[in-house]
């Protein structure tokens, strides 16, 4: 590589060497507590507690079993949380999703979770079923959540749950087989308009039938994916982001232009041109105001959630089925590769008996359903994979991250530690046509295949691939409703090869 060509990635990736000195600091650190840790258990060897402990885990509570509250914002991106914007006229640096912000101070922070696929429909039934989407038969964008499997709200049903969920429809919606095991399953806006007040009326509703049973609630809201912001948010934020009108976006010939762009992509080759970046200038400021309104939307349901009472007793879960993709990879939107600026996603979990810190295991959704009957402390399904992330498994698997669809190319990725495996996905893993360490370089830059081709490390990969292809069970047509058939159609989803 030529000085120039460094040269040019050590200023477009700074991200890369800064995360690698963050980790460095937290190193130094994290030695810097024990010191202090273990000066502060001998100062107190008389039997005196240290004022100044925090204990690694609260006790938990007993008796009556918690509420669970799961809150899941479509597309939304890992590096939402904790990111502030300058406003230019005056300086003032702004939080971008200030709400989120405050939950993640208080919960546990998953900052290495990933999704198991990386568009809506398969990330969710994994999401909820503990399986992969081959396993499940969900292969292209037709198939629905097959009724053999046994979800997280099933399985709390079972255990004497009410469970309830309010949705903006869409791909998830029943049609696609995600109510299985909701008591009451709500569908209250659309992809493209995703409005928060219904669904805060929908939650009072919910919140109002309280029958003395523990609640399991699923809240989910496609706000982040329409790219458009509300007015309060445009004032607010001025010219820290440029935004464009939200027609723009709502328009089909623009987003006639964006699937065809996405279509033409070849294998391997960043999108470039000027018609590219004319879309990336176009859709980042305003995807970006689009998860600040839906900030403002969850900060509602989570002022509703306080209101009732019991909120610090109960289990809450922040995240999303997929990120996005701004420009990274030559990559605009998702579904359409397994980087981990589509793959990755916020995970934030606050519970009694847990105090608030950051993990940086690699985790993923697949994991969530043993997790939350862990907190809730209810028997898991015994056919579910994934850990209980507070329990005393360790994994013992690569974790998988699809990408499913029928597009031109298809990927699949497998993380092994901190090594991401990228096959070319034609129904099981062929060429391995990526690979990257991430600890290293988290902006995924410095293909390795070379040096992992071969070794124990693909085979390894390749082989729990396999398995879970051969695993791969029957197909179940999905029967979603005409007014949600039309529209996905709309929007350039239900029908063709390139849904997300």
């Amino acid at each position: 590589m030529s000085v120039d060509a460094m040269m040019q990635i050590l200023e477009l990736r700074p991200s890369m060497w800064a995360a690698r000195f963050a980790r460095a600091a937290r190193t130094v650190l994290h030695v810097a507590f024990c010191v202090a840790f273990l000066g502060s258990v001998v100062a107190c060897s008389d039997g005196e507690n240290g004022a100044g402990e925090v204990p690694a885990v609260r006790p938990a509570q007993s008796g009556k079993r918690p509420d669970v509250f799961l809150l899941v914002a479509d597309t939304f991106r890992s590096d939402h949380i904790g990111r502030e914007v300058v406003r230019r006229r005056d300086g003032k640096r702004l939080a971008l999703v200030p709400a989120l912000d405050a939950l993640a101070a208080e919960s546990v922070r998953f900052r290495a979770a990933r999704a198991v696929a990386t568009w809506t429909l398969p990330s969710h039934a994994s999401m909820f079923s503990g399986l992969y989407p081959p396993e499940l038969g969900m292969v292209d964008g037709q198939d629905g959540l097959p009724e053999r499997a046994v979800t997280i709200a099933e399985q709390f049903r079972n255990a004497g749950y009410r469970t309830a969920a309010v949705t903006d429809a869409g791909y998830v919606s029943a049609g696609f087989g995600l109510a299985q095991g909701f008591a009451h399953f709500e569908e209250v806006g659309t992809v493209e308009e995703a409005d928060l007040t219904r669904t805060l009326r929908a939650v009072d509703e919910i919140l109002a039938r309280d029958d003395g049973r523990p609640l399991f609630l699923f809240i989910q809201s496609y706000r982040p994916h329409s790219w458009t912001v509300d007015e309060a948010l445009r004032e607010r934020f001025d010219d820290a982001l440029s935004f464009r009108p939200n027609a723009t976006f709502r328009s089909p010939e623009w987003r006639a232009r964006l699937l065809d762009l996405l279509r033409t992509a070849p294998h391997g080759a960043p999108m470039t041109g000027p018609e590219y970046e004319e879309i990336v200038a176009a859709m980042a400021p305003n995807y970006r105001g689009a998860s600040a309104s839906a900030d403002l939307g969850f900060g509602a349901v989570l002022e509703r959630l306080r209101a009732r009472g019991g909120l610090d007793e109960a289990v809450l879960v922040f995240t999303s089925d997929h990120g996005e993709s701004l420009g990274e990879h030559g990559v605009v939107s998702h579904g359409n590769s397994v980087w981990d600026s589509q793959a990755r996603v916020p995970f934030l979990v606050r519970a009694p008996g847990l105090v608030p810190r950051d993990d940086e295991r690699a985790v993923s959704l697949l994991d969530l359903p043993r997790t939350l009957c862990g907190l809730a402390r209810i028997e898991p399904y015994e056919g579910w994979r994934g850990i209980d992330l507070f329990g005393d498994v360790e994994r013992a698997e690569p974790l998988l991250i699809f990408q499913t669809l029928q597009a031109r190319t298809r990927y699949v990725a497998a993380l092994d530690g901190g090594n991401k495996l990228i096959f070319r996905d034609e129904g099981g893993p062929r060429e391995l046509v990526f690979a990257y360490d991430v600890d290293w370089d988290p902006a995924e830059q410095f293909n390795r295949v070379a040096s992992v081709a071969s070794t124990q490390l693909e085979r390894r990969s390749r082989a729990f691939l396999e398995s879970v292809y051969q695993s791969r069970g029957e197909a179940e047509a999905a029967l979603p409703s005409d007014a949600v058939r039309a529209q996905l159609r709309q929007l350039g989803y239900a029908d063709s090869e390139d849904g997300r």
